[in-house]
This record gives C-alpha cells, structure tokens and sequence, in this order.
C-alpha cells in the first residue's frame, strides 16, 4: 500500500515554510481570488492579441544553413554536461526533499529541451522544425 504521508514528505518536507514566500498559509493568501483572476485574464488577452499579431509573420525558413557532416562530438559533449547537469539539481531536490520545486517552469523548459535534442525525428519535416528551434545541425 501507498503511503501518502511519505510520499507528502518527499515531495515537499524540506520546505521551509517560515522563509517568506516559501509556501505556507500567509504565502497562498497573499493575493485575493478577484486580483488573481483579473491578472490572469489580462495575461492571458495579451498572450492571446501577440500569437494573433505575429503568427502570420513566423515561418520556417525554406533553406536552412547547410549540414555539416561530422560527428558531431561538441554537440553531444554539450548534451552530456546539460543532462549531468539536470542530474545533480534533481538528485539535490530529492536529498533535500524539495521536489516539488520541480515543476518551476525552469526545470520543466530544460527537460523539454533535452528530450527534443536527443529525440530523433521520424520524418525529415520534423528533423527541419526540430534543428531550426533548436540549431542544432
């Protein structure tokens, strides 16, 4: 049987809830319902009036840069020390039972990113999408 209480622990028992804005019940109401949902709105319409602004004018370029044929050594060195990287701060998290602040949207975009580089592409389409967000030919 799951153990919720030790599960709790992990995910969120070395938070230091007595730092400010490290969580607690003066963190959670620290902003009304009314000003949370108003900010969220007006982030959301800007977000929603600039993907409508510029949609039409992002594309991906016919011609990209030429491939260099090689081995591609520096790119996998670089992917190397981004994932032992990534290792150490979610083994840290797990050690200090702080991993909850996994889900910062910083950790999130670097393991997005590494699974879209060390993914292979199925189709040569996706491959050209991949390596211009990415550059990574």
């Amino acid at each position: 049987m799951i153990d919720v209480n030790y599960i709790a622990d992990v995910l969120y028992g070395g938070v230091d809830f007595s730092l400010p804005g490290n969580g607690g019940k003066e963190c959670a109401a620290f902003l009304s319902s009314k000003q949370r949902i108003v900010e969220t709105a007006v982030y959301e319409l800007f977000t929603c009036f600039v993907l409508w602004k510029m949609l039409g004018k992002v594309s991906i370029p016919e011609k990209l840069p030429v491939y260099r044929e090689g081995t591609g050594v520096g790119k996998r060195l670089l992917l190397v020390v981004h994932c032992l990287i990534f290792g150490i701060e979610i083994g840290f998290k797990f050690a200090t039972k702080q991993v909850i602040f996994l889900l910062n949207p910083c950790h999130v975009l670097t393991a997005i990113q590494v699974s879209c580089v060390t993914i292979l592409p199925k189709k040569k389409k996706k491959k050209k999408k991949r390596e211009t967000t990415f550059r990574t030919s």
